[in-house]
């Protein structure tokens, strides 16, 4: 078991064992993980909220909290004692220095960039899949929903906010937060805390991976759009997400901040859907490119009953080696 423990001061993951669940022995180094040192992103609070183990590697996301905002953090361990949060190289700012977030708070103007806190995390073999609580500035909570292959480099769902507050006068409309969500194998189950602005309660809700946010080939977005890579700044390589609303012509090309053509990473015809790929920072004669700002470019033409549309959208990011 690994539980939150409070010291008057921080709060921190520690460890418990049981052969029986009733009769528990606390672990003699505890905490397992603590908070971060004054200053760093998680100098408050750093509390596991899901664990998995994959084959003979322990994967934790846990809550990050410096007094001013939530993260999400990662952490890695061997034997479920000893963890390793994950740290980029690349950051060295002081709240930064230690360990690095691996899901952050959206961009200005976004459901959640206020914070993202509490959240449940799946592994279904082959994907990581996280539900985690998102604000606004509205101050009103809600769920959205983000993909990872390795637990640390996350791609959140378009169509986010997966659960949005009810409407006014329901027993939600004030708040969808803390989800809890477990699959059977055919189906996702979420539990998740609604509140009226009096009381809070719990609610249930269920997805089809047929149809569902957890399957992103499936969803048919409603317009075409470019979402910001992820992570950025990066080191060595990041996500790029799009999506097309019916089957189009792309063409996804990097740039330089002055124009000069880098990469071209997409120029086929593609069908309907939410579509992602990568950039491992090298040109098209796959020679490593230096660092600094670089433009990604997306062009989509569709054609549907005899006119023909053109998409075209971009946006910067950081590569520092």
């Amino acid at each position: 078991m690994w539980y939150l423990g409070y010291n008057g001061d921080k709060f921190q993951t520690f460890l418990a064992i049981s052969v029986d669940g009733f009769n528990w022995e606390k672990f003699a180094s505890n905490p397992v993980l603590p908070a971060g040192s004054s200053g760093t992103w998680d100098a408050v609070t750093a509390a596991a909220q899901s664990v998995i183990k994959e084959g003979n590697v322990y994967h934790m996301t846990y809550l990050g909290f410096n007094g001013n905002r939530f993260r999400i953090g990662y952490a890695s361990s061997t034997d479920g004692a000893s963890w390793t949060k994950y740290d980029d190289p690349a950051t060295t700012t002081p709240i930064f220095s230690e360990s690095d977030p691996v899901l952050n708070p959206g961009p200005l103007g976004s459901w959640d960039n206020g914070f993202v806190a509490n959240h449940s995390t799946i592994f279904d073999g082959t994907t990581f899949h996280i539900w985690y609580e998102g604000v606004a500035g509205d101050n009103l909570a809600r769920i959205g929903y983000a993909t990872s292959p390795d637990g640390i480099n996350w791609i959140k769902h378009p169509g986010n906010p997966v659960m949005d507050i009810g409407a006014t006068g329901e027993w939600d409309d004030a708040g969808a937060t803390q989800p809890k969500v477990l699959f059977d194998g055919s189906e996702y189950h979420m539990w998740y805390i609604g509140n009226d602005g009096d009381k809070w309660r719990i609610g249930y809700a269920t997805s089809s991976p047929a149809v569902s946010i957890s399957d992103n080939n499936h969803t048919v977005p409603k317009d075409i759009y470019l979402n910001q890579n992820y992570p950025n700044p990066f080191n060595p390589t990041t996500s790029l997400e799009y999506s097309i609303k019916e089957n189009a012509f792309v063409s996804l090309k990097i740039y330089t901040i002055r124009g000069k053509l880098v990469k071209t990473l997409v120029n086929e015809a593609q069908s309907a859907g939410v579509k992602q790929v990568s950039w491992d920072g090298t040109n098209d004669n796959n020679e490593h490119v230096s660092s600094g700002v670089y433009v990604y470019r997306i062009e989509a033409k569709t054609t549907a009953e005899s006119r023909q549309n053109i998409f075209t959208s971009s946006k910067k990011m950081i590569l520092l080696r």
